[in-house]
């Protein structure tokens, strides 16, 4: 929760102006070669990678505690609108009455929301800087082994007191003090802190001024005027709630929070405004005025196993031209939401690009070009290539009798579930010079150290010629696919 003692809707911070500082020190983001190698430090998401036009301002949403109302009210207000917002959550609420489910939780981060760690318990403030630790590192671990990705810490209001704690301070006393290493240990981004990308530091925070309201000062009107003010100095603006405290006394009204979001979708439309999540603002970079499109193709939509697709991309200039050898860096996702580097390209031509890719399952790409002093950041539409299974030809006996059971297997990469039936055997019959299908069994599957065997026993109804087909029908990671045709005959 925000500052005690405060009662209050809305906290306001306006943290940069935008194209000066941030611009000025943040490095391109998803480039882990440029980070720091602190041992523990997590890697950073490519969905934090963002931009905005020098001069834009730059609005996040957040709002603490992890309360069931920002399933119930302001996921639905978001969503009508097209925002995203940071979600401040305790761990130790998770699932409790009143506070965020886990399964509310991973879809509000599944829809582009950040999910910030707000300590274990938000407690008092810790007794010691063990519990200090497992407050901060441990909630953000605990928080990771449940599936979400933590890259920034907000600290609780329940540790401080005249915004200051045993453990922070938001002035540059607290720069390489312990509690501050720690932090920057474990997290990209706390309370205005952040990590600078450029091995060995320095660190870096927002400025404080004394002509707007910095830190976590609640007011209870306002939000509007603060836009306008943010819009107007081309800064950077955080407007913080507890979901729980709208509609309270000396709250905002739901109403009221509602004219802020249609006020800041309608910025949004104009340019005026992007809504970028707490950590995300902290690291924008500023975009150059010049565009770059930047075009992504596959060979092939579907490969076989160990097979492998040629990609091939292509870089245009906007109205300034190249530096001739630009590169462009190939990414990877299995969902869309996270991506992750793959490699470097250097140009096989000039300004286009051409990779093999081999994937063992299904594969999201996409090209990044990062920008250069004169041109904007660009990225590919994805292309998506999809493996299908090994799947080897069933064994079957040359000649079975007519009605008599017999046993027909075969081999199975990647291992598929002990018990489970993926694989069907399609029995054909030649009629009149065609194969025609007449059967269909299903197959069981038993696991080895690296593949899987299926196996069924089953009868052919007629005499004549046959012959045997496995199938594996399309998953979310392979394609359907068909093996080799096992011949008998049926006497």
């Amino acid at each position: 929760m925000g500052r005690t003692g405060l009662a209050a809707a809305v906290c306001i911070l306006i943290v940069v102006a935008a194209g000066t500082s941030i611009a000025g020190s943040a490095r391109r983001i998803g480039d882990t070669s440029s980070r720091g190698s602190s041992a523990g430090s997590p890697a950073f998401p490519d969905y934090f990678s963002s931009t905005f036009v020098p001069g834009q301002a730059i609005v996040s949403l957040r709002f603490d505690d992890g309360h069931e109302t920002d399933w119930d009210l302001i996921r639905p207000l978001l969503r009508e609108r097209g925002l995203h917002a940071s979600f401040a959550v305790i761990y130790n609420t998770i699932g409790l009455e009143g506070s965020l489910s886990l399964s509310q939780i991973r879809q509000l981060e599944d829809e582009g929301n950040e999910i910030v760690c707000h300590s274990w318990t938000h407690g008092s403030e810790p007794a010691s800087f063990a519990e200090f630790e497992h407050e901060t590192a441990g909630a953000k671990e605990a928080m990771e082994a449940l599936g979400f990705t933590i890259t920034s810490f907000s600290i609780p209001g329940s540790w401080e007191e005249d915004n200051r704690s045993n453990y922070i301070a938001y002035d540059s006393s607290f720069f390489d003090t312990p509690a501050d290493r720690l932090l920057r240990k474990h997290f990209y981004a706390y309370e205005g802190f952040v990590q600078d990308l450029v091995g060995g530091g320095p660190y870096r925070t927002l400025p404080v001024t004394g002509d707007v309201p910095f830190g976590f000062a609640h007011v209870t009107e306002g939000g509007i005027a603060q836009i306008d003010e943010a819009i107007a100095r081309g800064a950077g603006i955080q407007l913080l709630w507890h979901s729980l405290n709208l509609g309270q006394a000396d709250h905002q009204s739901v109403a009221q929070l509602t004219r802020i979001f249609d006020y800041v979708a309608a910025k949004v439309a104009t340019g005026e405004v992007v809504v970028l999540t707490d950590t995300q603002q902290l690291y924008a970079v500023a975009t150059p005025k010049a565009g770059a499109d930047i075009t992504l193709e596959t060979s092939h939509d579907v490969v076989s196993w160990g097979g492998s697709a040629t990609l091939t991309g292509t870089l245009t200039d906007g109205a300034e031209a190249f530096t001739a050898g630009q590169q462009v860096r190939l990414k990877r996702s299995n969902d869309g939401f996270i991506w992750t580097p793959l490699q470097v390209l250097d140009p096989s031509a000039t300004f286009t690009y051409s990779v093999a890719v081999q994937p063992t399952r299904k594969t999201m790409y996409r090209l990044v070009f990062t920008g250069d002093a004169t041109h904007s950041v660009a990225t590919s539409p994805p292309v998506t290539v999809t493996p299908k299974v090994k799947l080897g030809t069933p064994a079957a006996p040359l000649t079975v009798r007519r009605g008599k059971r017999f046993t027909a297997y075969g081999n199975l990469v990647p291992r598929a579930s002990a018990g489970s039936h993926s694989v069907k055997i399609r029995c054909y019959q030649k009629q009149s010079g065609a194969w025609k299908l007449k059967k269909t069994v299903a197959a069981t599957n038993r696991d080895y150290a690296t593949f899987s065997r299926y196996s069924t026993s089953f009868t052919l109804p007629a005499r004549g010629n046959w012959k045997l087909t496995a199938y594996a029908a399309a998953t979310s990671k392979y394609a359907a696919t068909t093996s080799g045709a096992e011949f008998l005959q049926v006497k």
